[in-house]
């Protein structure tokens, strides 16, 4: 029952995180978080065990509390995201810079304590385990970005994603982009690295 409580709080999740970027605007969050509970992320997520939809809502909850200016919360969210999938260290590249643009000194002390903490306890529960900070119950993560994996699962799963994106989300998020407001450089980064 894990995933299917997940992808019901992502849809809630996605509707605050929109409602919230978007000065209140219950139409535009509704509508996308409507389009979210139809990705197949989303549905099939939410019927398989599998820890896309984990990943994803806990990388979405990070987000979203950042925005609100839960500092820890976030930071924690965020490392446990890479608990449940060490991959999602990508999404790091470019959540942790905006986090430490948007949070003040004090706030950025605490992201990265916390955040260093929980990933710290991880890696070495993995290295206790499985002889390397990098090594899972399933898999060695390292294989995965290697240049020959990396670029063939680059080229794979941004094809799949644009083919289930449909041309019509495709569409929003260039216009998002085109906008030009405060948070269209992150958001376009954001799909990038969703792709």
């Amino acid at each position: 029952y894990v995933n299917p409580t997940l992808g019901v709080l992502s849809i809630i999740l996605m509707f605050l995180t929109l409602f919230t970027l978007n000065g209140n605007d219950k139409w535009s969050a509704g509508l996308f978080a409507l389009l979210w509970a139809c990705f197949p992320l989303t549905m099939y997520g939410s019927t398989y065990v599998m820890s896309d939809l984990s990943a994803a809502f806990f990388i979405l909850l990070a987000f979203y509390l950042l925005k609100i200016k839960k500092a820890i919360p976030s930071a924690l969210a965020l490392g446990f995201s890479l608990a449940v999938r060490p991959t999602n260290v990508l999404f790091c590249a470019i959540f942790l810079p905006l986090a430490f643009k948007e949070l003040n000194n004090r706030q950025r002390r605490q992201y990265g304590v916390w955040f260093g903490t929980t990933v710290s306890l991880y890696a070495v529960y993995n290295w206790l385990i499985y002889g390397a900070p990098w090594k899972t119950g399933y898999m060695n993560i390292l294989y995965n970005f290697t240049t020959a994996t990396f670029t063939r699962n680059l080229g794979f799963y941004a094809g799949e994603t644009l083919r289930q994106f449909t041309p019509l989300l495709a569409l929003f998020t260039l216009i998002a982009l085109w906008k030009k407001d405060k948070h269209s450089l992150f958001l376009g980064a954001w799909f990038l690295a969703f792709l």
